[in-house]
């Protein structure tokens, strides 16, 4: 598995530490359940942050592979732009090496971090949340064409059963959850109340993320070149 699977299920077993504190004072304090519905909101997001953040770290991780030749260069990776100032950094860490200033350890790492602050950059104002930003994001690293297709058939493959269309709907839903939550307060301005939300929202969604996260995972690690 990746450093970004490795840090997306720290994040995912938190939002279980938080569920378990939930269920406790649940139990506990039964009248309370509406008063402590906004952690099961707040797992929401946080298990939709969880998964955008590994989109983020998986797609700069290996467009420093990429550069290193240990995955396949795309033709999205190829055709990226870098502005003059940024080419002249990359240059000047570039002929550190060619003239044994430094070895060669210490340019890999100084490229590796040149390039996953430019994309941090590119990415700051960018969410993969969506299934097409999702798409668009691993085509710096994937060359599969058809990258959902794929990932649902690894999904099922995994044990977890979904259809394309099933998937498609699931995703968006919860996105549409998580913002509603996230900008709006989860208020439902038709009936003047808050949209209800139950505990097996939260597992489901959970459940469907983690599945989603770690099919992707599945198939970026066939995309490393031996």
């Amino acid at each position: 598995m990746s450093n970004a699977f490795n840090i997306f299920c720290c994040n995912i077993n938190d939002v279980k530490l938080v569920d378990t504190f939930y269920i406790a004072t649940l139990n506990t304090n039964p009248l309370l359940q509406d008063s402590l519905s906004d952690i099961l909101r707040m797992e929401i997001i946080t298990v939709i942050s969880a998964m955008d953040n590994y989109f983020h770290k998986l797609v700069k991780d290996g467009i420093v592979e990429a550069y290193f030749q240990r995955r396949t260069r795309t033709k999205k990776w190829n055709n990226a732009t870098m502005n003059l100032e940024n080419v002249v950094n990359f240059v000047d860490i570039e002929n550190k090496r060619a003239t044994a200033t430094i070895n060669q350890i210490e340019y890999e790492t100084e490229i590796s971090e040149f390039l996953y602050t430019y994309f941090s950059g590119i990415f700051k104002s960018l969410s993969f949340q969506q299934q097409d930003k999702i798409a668009d994001a691993l085509s710096y690293i994937w060359t599969n064409t058809h990258k959902i297709q794929d990932i649902v058939s690894e999904i099922n493959n995994n044990g977890y059963s979904i259809t394309n269309s099933d998937f498609d709907t699931k995703l968006k839903l919860v996105i549409d959850q998580r913002n509603r939550i996230a900008h709006e307060a989860d208020w439902d301005s038709i009936n003047q109340k808050r949209y209800p939300i139950s505990h097996q929202d939260v597992v489901d969604t959970t459940i469907f993320i983690y599945e989603f996260v770690r099919a992707v995972d599945g198939i970026d690690r066939t995309m490393l070149i031996p």
